[in-house]
């Protein structure tokens, strides 16, 4: 709450009204948000508001306190704080650091200042990483390039989980930034609003390097450090609009397009998630918590307070909490809602008036907030800053045509770069021309499931995905089976099967069976060990061209290794297409990433398309 209340107050002192009532819309809407407020109100990771407070008041005060006064020494030494709140603080000095460089100030020696707390940040870092245990919390596993650059840009999309929202959300921080090139004249506010935007997007980097190697998406927690990537593009859009009237239908195209996706984003990190989680069992946790506290204050029963799901919400050491019970002096701590001798507290029951009566003061909040806006009039903004962005510097159109040249030559490394459908390249991966028409497969033998269960029977991800596949777990991994495919004729070299799951666990195999007419079938197993993720098996079938042959998948385990899968097999012409296709797999598995650089490359050449035909208007 410090945090926004300091960051409103700076905003209404810095821009006009009409701009800072939208500017803090965004910041309470974001700051209410319940998307950390479980990691929070349990102490996980609490420290993260105290490094949003130390480091924006860094950050504000190096650049509205004259270098070498004594205000701008205090602002170092927040800088200095919020390095032992979380490791990745460092990059807050340092983002100071580079705008003053970029902005064509850092030949000032005290511009040093931010830099070495920056180095001092790092330095304790290494320290930390040499003393550490290897186990842990501090164990880092290294990650690809690829999964890293999926990361980073996924996380700069916050709050949207959709692969083109960064396209969307970041747009009006890389404007602003090319604006702010070399500017001296810059203003303390524009340098700020860089510094913030830097400094989020450097977050974005430390967690994608941290969480790279095992990234599934960002985490609730995390939105407290990405929102303030949130509020720097919102506050550089504004810059960037202005009033040029030439702009204006386009910033107001603009705007709808930042405000849908950063709405929809708001509430999917609201509604989803840890949130979603929280969201739907809060109530009956709490119910558990009272009433096994009930039960044991009313009799000394400790059977409630023991069950592990009790323990799971409340606390795992429940001797601890039966000593707490004990003593009176924490009994009368209790809310009047657990026990009842205790009377009712007046916090307890304003929060309960407000959570039955929301929409009332929701409302009313909204008649406040109107009249506020019709009495307060305007403000005086900083005078001398940016001009609207009126696309007249050639150098920012040359940046945005690099910047669009770059995410195509990323998009040009992924295998199939203009497919982007992401069904069409899972079918692309493993049913490719050449696979096994028609292949469907059936129980040998009675089961409690219909031969149509088996498609898509296996714990891969995503669904699209795994639906090309049919494996042994229909329901769970308890079933024990035996699966053939209906027979098919070999018409190639090589056949590629795709696989995942345990096929060489003990009690489980997979095997392709040729026919021979007359004699016994001649069984090649799979031998080569499970795979990690999907995996691609050449099968040399050079000297059973025209024979019939089958895939037989035999599951005789149960629990985590009690599955297996196979794809239809692929006519392959020499062994390498395997290697391709497992080459493929990872870029495949990110492809979202792809659709971003594709949504990147498609806004940058359409801004250079849009100052093109403008300046061709203008020549007329």
């Amino acid at each position: 709450a410090l945090f926004v209340l300091l960051l409103v107050r700076w905003i209404r002192a810095s821009l006009g009204w009409r701009s800072a009532l939208g500017a803090t819309a965004i910041v309470v809407a974001c700051g209410a948000l319940p998307h950390a407020w479980e990691n929070s109100t349990w102490g996980f990771q609490s420290q993260f508001p105290l490094a949003l407070l130390f480091l924006f008041l860094h950050a504000h005060g190096s650049f509205t306190h004259e270098p070498g006064t004594r205000r701008w020494w205090i602002a170092q030494a927040w800088g200095l704080a919020g390095l032992f709140t979380l490791a990745s603080m460092w990059t807050a000095p340092l983002a100071v650091f580079a705008v003053s460089w970029w902005t064509g100030a850092s030949r000032s020696r005290w511009n040093r200042i931010p830099a070495g707390v920056a180095i001092l940040g790092l330095a304790l870092l290494a320290l930390v990483r040499i003393v550490a245990p290897p186990e842990g919390a501090f164990a880092h596993t290294s990650g690809s390039l690829l999964g890293f650059l999926h990361a980073f840009l996924d996380l700069l999309g916050w709050p949207s989980s959709r692969p083109w929202a960064v396209a969307v959300l970041y747009a009006p921080l890389v404007g602003f930034a090319l604006r702010m090139r070399g500017r001296t004249d810059a203003t303390a506010f524009d340098r700020i609003v860089l510094a913030l935007g830097w400094w989020s997007a450097a977050q974005c980097l430390s967690l994608a390097f941290a969480r790279g190697s095992d990234y599934s998406g960002f985490v609730s927690r995390y939105g407290d450090l990405l929102v303030i990537g949130v509020v720097a593009n919102a506050l550089a859009f504004l810059r960037l609009a202005g009033d040029a009237p030439q702009w204006r239908v386009w910033s107001a195209l603009g705007a709808s397009a930042w405000l849908v996706t950063l709405g929809f984003g708001l509430a999917a990190v609201s509604y989803e998630g840890h949130a979603g989680y929280f969201h739907q069992h809060a109530v009956s946790n709490a119910a558990r918590r009272r009433d096994a506290i009930r039960a044991y204050l009313a009799d000394g029963n400790r059977t409630l307070l023991q069950t592990q799901e009790t323990r799971f919400v409340l606390y795992q050491d429940v001797d601890q909490i039966t000593r707490l019970l004990d003593d009176p002096k924490f009994r009368s701590l209790l809310p009047h809602s657990v026990v009842t001798a205790t009377p009712a507290d007046a916090a307890g029951s304003l929060a309960r008036t407000v959570e039955a009566n929301w929409l009332a003061i929701l409302l009313l909040s909204l008649v406040v907030l109107g009249a506020g806006v019709a009495l307060g009039g305007p403000v005086a903004s900083e005078t001398g800053g940016l001009a609207a962005f009126d696309g007249s510097p050639t150098s920012v159109h040359r940046w945005i045509a690099l910047i669009g040249l770059a995410a195509t030559g990323f998009l040009l490394a992924w295998p199939s770069p203009w497919t982007f459908d992401m069904l069409q390249r899972w079918r692309n991966l493993v049913l490719p021309p050449g696979s096994v028409q028609g292949l469907s497969f059936e129980f040998a033998g009675p089961s409690p499931f219909p031969n149509g269960r088996l498609a898509g029977a296996a714990r891969i991800m995503p669904e699209d995905l795994r639906n090309e596949f049919f494996g042994t777990q229909p329901a769970g991994p308890e079933l024990k089976c035996t699966v053939l495919s209906t027979p098919f004729t070999i018409t190639s070299p090589w056949l590629v099967l795709p696989l995942a799951g345990f096929p060489c666990s003990e009690g489980n195999f997979l095997q392709l069976e040729i026919k021979d007419p007359g004699a016994a079938a001649i069984a090649i197993p799979y031998t080569a060990g499970n795979p990690g993720d999907i995996a691609f098996w050449p099968i040399d079938v050079r000297r059973f061209q025209g024979r019939a042959a089958r895939l037989v998948m035999v599951d005789g385990r149960s629990a985590e290794e009690g599955w297996l899968a196979v794809a239809p097999p692929i006519a392959a012409a020499e062994p390498a297409v395997a290697v391709r296709l497992a080459r493929r797999l990872p870029f495949d598995r990110l492809a979202a990433t792809h659709t971003v650089l594709g949504f990147i490359a498609l806004a940058c050449f359409g801004w250079c398309g849009l100052v093109f035909g403008r300046f061709l208007r203008n020549n007329d």
